[in-house]
């Protein structure tokens, strides 16, 4: 109607936004644990001297190792190992090696911080894959916050959680999973 204002019809609740903006609230927190650029670098594949000359360059170094990540992948690891945020998204098409990307992550996460990578995906063949791809523990979200809220399941302090498929998660789910790894300090990787 020309008698409503542009703009003043909701679709949404006010509980809605508020999960919404506590999730935007959670991503731009710098509280997670993280690595020097040079040092992450140096894990994905660079040596140290490679990338403190690749640093004062402006650009990445190549690799040598025999797990050597693509540029764009090896700039999402240093990326997401030197962010510091709570929250980080990874994002890409079929294809074009989250999987590989993840396994990587978990497996510096591992060795640097000393804490295990949990996987949490919207079914549990999903989880089985991420297990698969080098992650300690892989659970089907629900489930998991069933097992959490029995005391069945906790999270490490500092540990890396990874969210695969992130865009099929339910608002309620990722709140929830923030909310529990704020409490420990952990950092989540949405993919």
């Amino acid at each position: 109607s020309v008698y409503l204002a542009p703009y003043a019809e909701r679709y949404t609740t006010a509980t809605q936004l508020d999960r919404e903006a506590a999730l935007i609230a959670a991503a731009l927190r710098r509280e997670a644990p993280r690595l020097d650029e040079t040092r992450a670098a140096a894990l994905v594949g660079m040596s140290v001297e490679e990338a403190e000359q690749a640093a004062l360059r402006g650009e990445a170094a190549p690799e040598s190792e025999e797990r050597r990540p693509f540029q764009d992948q090896a700039d999402a690891l240093v990326g997401i190992l030197t962010s510091g945020r709570s929250v980080d998204v990874l994002i890409g098409a079929a294809g074009t090696g989250k999987s590989f990307t993840v396994s990587r992550l978990a497996e510096i996460w591992r060795a640097e911080h000393g804490t295990p990578a949990l996987g949490l995906a919207t079914s549990q063949n999903a989880a089985v894959v991420l297990k698969r791809e080098g992650l300690d523990h892989a659970m089907n979200i629900e489930r998991w916050l069933t097992k959490v809220a029995a005391g069945e399941e906790r999270l490490t302090p500092g540990q890396l959680i990874v969210v695969d498929e992130a865009s099929m998660v339910t608002t309620d789910h990722l709140v929830r999973i923030q909310r529990l790894a704020d409490e420990a300090g952990c950092k989540v990787v949405w993919t």
